[in-house]
């Protein structure tokens, strides 16, 4: 059930444009509070699937503890600091693929999530890891792909990044424009400025 609740909660929030990192923030806190009140039973997915974007702020500011709290934050543009970001350049291809497959499991993701927390002794659903979904063939998936173009070649029919080093620079490109970013409540940003050293070891011994 837990599971289900936050799958619901990741696929069923407010559309976001995924790239953008104020929306990458505020999209990771709604995912994170909405899980949390579907946990609790404080509000059911079948009630939650009827409500505009109006009756939703207004239901989730009126809870009490931590879901009503992060969206008062949201209300209030009180958005989480960003603390770290991890790129293609500065984290191992293995671990980049770990994560996105780690992305694909919501509850999963969430337990991770406390792992973070836990090492740098922050309560549970105040320090946010986002993972950003791997480039798609689908455009609608991902803004920056490059389609799956083949043409003709001495009768071979092939892809275009087979034979243009234009379009495969620009396919291999599109990696250079995946993250995963650590977020944080305004009020813990400076107790943990100084204790963001060597994230990829400590993500590493996270990992499921």
């Amino acid at each position: 059930m837990a599971q289900h609740q936050v799958n619901y909660a990741a696929s069923g929030g407010l559309p976001v444009a995924y790239l953008h990192k104020t929306e990458c923030i505020a999209d990771r806190m709604f995912v994170r509070a909405v899980s949390a009140a579907l946990e609790s039973g404080e509000i059911n997915s079948e009630r939650f699937y009827r409500f505009d974007d109006y009756e939703t702020m207004s239901l989730f500011r009126s809870l009490q503890g931590y879901t009503g709290d992060i969206f008062k934050r949201l209300y209030r543009r009180q958005l989480f600091k960003s603390l770290w970001r991890g790129k293609t350049d500065t984290i191992s291809r293995d671990m980049v693929n770990r994560l996105i497959s780690l992305r694909k499991k919501p509850q999963r993701h969430i337990e991770f999530e406390n792992y973070l927390a836990d090492y740098f002794n922050i309560p549970h659903g105040y320090l946010l890891f986002d993972i950003q979904m791997a480039p798609s063939v689908d455009i609608r998936d991902s803004p920056r792909i490059i389609p799956e173009i083949y043409i003709s070649e001495h009768g071979d029919i092939k892809r275009i990044d087979e034979i243009s080093r234009l379009a495969e620079s620009l396919s291999d490109a599109i990696w250079d424009h995946w993250f995963c970013a650590l977020y944080t409540a305004p009020e813990y940003r400076k107790i943990l400025s100084d204790k963001i050293i060597d994230m990829p070891e400590i993500i590493e011994d996270g990992l499921p």
